[in-house]
């Protein structure tokens, strides 16, 4: 083939091409990297955004400036709109990493709050979502010494909190189906200004039932045992319990365990819509990683300790699902298993009518197979 001819083809080819018509410039936008919503005045919502913005050095790199901006409307996307009317370029938050709720705000239905980030396919439904216990404003406006930026900041603490199995693994794509579908319920993590320190707290995950916060929050040590429960451990978790009762030197009470596997069997009952029970037996492997407690770790001491730990989460794991029926939070999804496996009892009962009332038997069996270097 001549150059003549393969020179034509090419500029024929180029004129064909359209371009990318639909392409943004972030030299045109404000990127949101946290946002937060909040209950405001008159039954408006309280929208609070974080804006980074970097001015040019004339020599190296420039300085990064955070504006925060709050504004009240009527719905989420009038409050986007509000903020727009005061910055100098367009609101921009497909790049948001992270949604905060107030608690106030998360007690009623939040889904039209999130409404236009499901609907607007540029926005990143990877986000983190946590409820904060007071105002998201407030953990959004704290400046935090050595973090530049909030949203990096509450991102760390809940990805560290997610691989210790503290905080559930939820985004705004996961918890949509728990949203719009009875039967399955979810929980955020919850978070806590802590203003003297100038720092934010992880403190457990926050129930919801059907849309709304229940108002129930778990503590750190029982949302590890929910979430072993619902057979979602992530790297590791670490269980420190209180064994012994030495007064005299109470530091000698204790003994630290890392779970690293977990076999979860859960046998559903629901024949008879009066009378469903759910039996879920837990088997954890587990080493010791710390012992205060002064035994000596042979083959009789290891078999005692066992059998103590057993008694003991066999117990928290029971009352922790005591907690989620008193909050109505079927945290578990025993609904959606009853409507998928005895479809007959769903269609007769209420679930969330029934839920706190259902029998739940917990069985577990911890296994210690193995404790560091010396005994």
């Amino acid at each position: 083939m001549r150059i003549g001819t393969k020179a034509l083809i090419i500029m024929t080819s180029l004129a064909l091409l359209t371009g990318c018509w639909d392409q943004r410039q972030f030299k045109n936008v404000k990127l949101v990297l946290a946002a937060g919503f909040d209950t405001g005045n008159d039954g408006l919502i309280r929208n609070t955004v974080v804006i980074p913005t970097v001015e040019k050095g004339l020599e190296g790199p420039g300085q990064e400036f955070i504006q925060v901006i709050t504004s009240e409307a009527s719905s989420t996307r009038d409050g986007k709109k509000n903020v727009d009317h005061r910055i100098s370029r367009s609101f921009d938050a497909s790049k948001a990493r992270v949604f905060l709720l107030g608690e106030e705000i998360a007690r009623h239905d939040i889904f039209p709050i999130l409404d236009v980030l499901y609907r607007d396919p540029k926005n990143n439904l990877n986000a983190n979502l946590a409820v904060v216990m007071g105002t998201a404003e407030e953990a959004l406006r704290l400046r935090v010494d050595q973090e530049p930026r909030i949203s990096g900041y509450i991102n760390g603490i809940l990805d560290s909190q997610m691989m210790n199995t503290e905080a559930p693994s939820e985004n705004l794509q996961l918890i949509c189906a728990e949203l719009l579908e009875e039967g399955e319920d979810f929980a955020l993590p919850a978070l806590e200004v802590d203003q003297d320190a100038g720092l934010i707290n992880y403190v457990g995950m926050a129930l919801f039932g059907g849309q709304k916060y229940s108002g129930v929050t778990l503590n750190t040590d029982d949302s590890l045992l929910l979430l072993l429960l619902d057979d979602k451990l992530k790297r590791s978790a670490t269980i420190n319990r209180k064994l012994a009762d030495n007064e005299e030197e109470p530091l000698k009470n204790y003994v630290s365990i890392e779970v690293g596997g977990v076999k979860r069997k859960m046998d559903i009952q629901a024949d008879d819509p009066d009378d469903i029970k759910v039996t879920i037996t837990m088997k954890l492997k587990a080493k010791i990683v710390e012992k205060t407690l002064p035994v000596i770790l042979n083959e009789k001491e290891v078999a005692k300790l066992e059998n103590k730990y057993s008694e003991i989460l066999t117990n928290e794991m029971q009352s922790v699902i005591q907690k989620t029926q008193e909050a109505n939070s079927d945290y578990l999804g025993i609904g959606r298993r009853v409507h998928a496996f005895n479809h007959p009892t769903w269609e007769k009962v209420s679930w969330t009518d029934i839920y706190p009332d259902i029998t739940f038997n917990i069985d577990t069996k911890v296994n210690l197979s193995g404790h560091g270097v010396i005994n």
